[in-house]
């Protein structure tokens, strides 16, 4: 009783802070940076920051939650010789797009330059609804920094109810999620936006894809735990199937494109001779028509005059540009995955247009969702599928800890135990066997989390690599090369196996992604401008400065140095035992 009375002071507690009205302040770019995560999923507080190398600018190792000085010095450092976003991604160690974001909204230096005039007509060009495209063209900008200028206003990204809402586009309301649904019902789904766009006639058909995520997940809000869960998983993977048949329909389009596109001897000849013909002066269109008609005209006169050594390629598309189209580009769901979707949330969801739908379907919960759920989005497992099929007695046990359900204790357990080390708070059991699936309550899942073998359920947070670390890693692997079970023992008895494998395999794949890269751009000089440059050598000059391509170097000479002390010993001793025999 006690302990249920703590409890529910402590959650009455933290209701009465969350709920405390307060004032909105001012939207900063320093208070945007100065917020933390409420809850990290494997990324703990790291105790140091930095690794101390031989470099004038240090290179971080583990995952870092903040931008430091140090990384803006390295991010403006590395964009400022035209690197490529992914070659920074490498350096740093964060993902293309934080770079990119990071660096278009707050460290590009055009930012800086920002007037109250240009801030007064970007506002008044958002307030009569003109594109980011126009405005930016405007203001002689940057999408992207147009857009941070205008969160910075204040007027930004809202979030109402779940649901994303663009800066120029007004929430959404419950009579249009009925309308939305109803739509999506009578017009087949996702694969008809255009069709839904004209129910909802103030909505585009992007904003329809993109509120999509978050339409569902307010829909089902009222569900069970482990069906939300099990929802947003499907919608996920859907999500990422449909862009990849998109991406792969785009490719072979693509490549189609580039195989007609392709100028042949005959077509240079042709081209030569209509030009004779017409003259430069008297429009490309009848010499297109004659000579490739599924061209356009810009792209036959930068043939004709790259074929006399003029370089006069034809322009392309700002960056900006391509990046937001592509941001636009968008799979469609098949019927199946439209009629499983519509299934869920005819079982689940409150709102009216779907409780009609499965009043009119005959379709109500049941307990075999939580199983047909869980495995539908999850690997069948032979341990699960082992049963006979006519045996129904295994598969109608809901209360049984199977191999799934036991992994799924212990990523929820994780999560738990990592929003602990932020809020200090306990691991909330009842929000976990919620989550694990109906019947199942928190003493059943205290008691088999304690029942599991210490070696497979011992979860601890990613720890940090600091410099100590490193060294300490150096001198395993020259003493026991690549023996990672010695090395744990003798250096590293608080961290797993698998955990010294992996770093010393992550800082390898960097090293190597970071060589392919730097290969690529001196092999494009060697093409244009310096035949007689030596590839390796100035890879290796550019790189040597870089602590993680340094560390690998390290880790390369002492396992191979290790293993030729090994050969050593196997031919000394065989040329002993040889000597013996004789």
């Amino acid at each position: 009783m006690s302990f249920s009375i703590v409890r529910l002071a402590q959650r009455w507690s933290q209701h009465a802070r969350l709920s405390r009205p307060a004032t909105l302040p001012r939207i900063t770019e320093a208070r945007i940076h100065a917020v933390q995560p409420v809850c990290r999923m494997y990324t703990p507080r790291p105790k140091s920051t930095s690794l101390p190398s031989q470099s004038p600018k240090p290179q971080k190792f583990g995952r870092i939650s903040r931008w430091t000085p140090e990384m803006d010095e390295e991010l403006v450092r590395l964009r400022t010789a035209n690197r490529t976003w992914e070659y920074i991604s490498i350096a740093l160690g964060r993902s293309s797009s934080a770079c990119a974001d990071r660096f278009n909204t707050s460290l590009d230096p055009s930012l800086k330059t920002w007037t109250p005039s240009m801030v007064a007509r970007l506002d008044q060009m958002v307030e009569e609804g003109a594109s980011w495209n126009d405005i930016a063209h405007a203001l002689n900008a940057k999408i992207i920094t147009c857009q941070h200028q205008w969160r910075t206003l204040g007027k930004g990204k809202l979030r109402v109810k779940g649901i994303a809402a663009l800066p120029s586009t007004p929430a959404w309301t419950n009579t249009e999620m009925e309308v939305f649904w109803k739509s999506w019902i009578e017009n087949g789904g996702a694969a008809h936006w255009d069709l839904m766009k004209v129910d909802l006639g103030a909505r585009s058909a992007r904003e329809l894809r993109m509120g999509l995520r978050q339409l569902i997940m307010s829909t089902v809000m009222g569900a069970p735990g482990w069906a939300k869960l099990e929802i947003f998983n499907y919608v996920s993977e859907v999500t990422r199937a449909a862009r990849s048949r998109a991406r792969e329909k785009e490719n072979r389009a693509m490549i189609d494109t580039q195989q007609d596109r392709k100028w042949t001897p005959a077509e240079h000849q042709k081209l030569l001779q209509a030009v004779e013909k017409y003259g430069l002066f008297s429009g490309w269109s009848n010499i297109r028509e004659q000579v490739k008609p599924n061209v356009t005209d810009d792209e036959v006169e930068a043939e004709y005059y790259r074929l006399n050594g003029v370089n006069d390629d034809v322009s392309e598309k700002p960056q900006d540009e391509i990046i937001a189209e592509a941001s636009e580009k968008e799979g469609t769901w098949t019927e199946e995955e439209v009629a499983k979707l519509n299934l869920m949330l005819m079982k689940y969801s409150t709102l009216p247009v779907w409780s009609q739908e499965a009043l009119q379907n005959k379709i109500k919960p049941s307990e075999d969702d939580y199983e047909l759920l869980f495995q539908s989005t999850k690997p069948k497992n032979d341990e699960d599928t082992s049963s006979k099929k006519g045996d129904k007695q295994e598969s109608s046990n809901f209360l049984e800890w199977n191999t799934s359900r036991t992994q799924r204790l212990r990523r929820l357990v994780a999560q738990q135990q990592q929003q602990s080390y932020v809020s200090d708070q306990p691991i909330d059991w009842d929000w976990v066997a919620e989550h694990i699936g109906p019947g199942f309550n928190a003493n059943m899942c205290i008691t088999h989390w304690h029942a599991l073998p210490e070696g497979t359920s011992k979860l601890e947070p990613a720890k940090y690599w600091d410099q100590k670390d490193i060294e300490k890693l150096e001198e395993g692997i020259k003493a026991h090369g690549r023996s990672w079970v010695t090395i744990r023992k003798e250096f590293f008895p608080d961290r797993t196996t698998d955990s010294i494998r992996r770093k010393v395999s992550n800082v390898q794949n960097r090293r190597d992604k970071l060589v392919k890269e730097q290969r690529k751009l001196v092999m494009k000089i060697k093409r244009t401008t310096d035949p007689n440059i030596d590839v390796e050598q100035y890879t290796d000059e550019v790189l040597k400065a870089l602590p993680v391509y340094q560390l690998a170097k390290r880790m390369d000479a002492l396992l191979k140095a290790f293993d030729e002390a090994k050969e050593r010993k196997k031919a000394k001793e065989a040329k002993a035992k040889d000597a013996k025999k004789e």
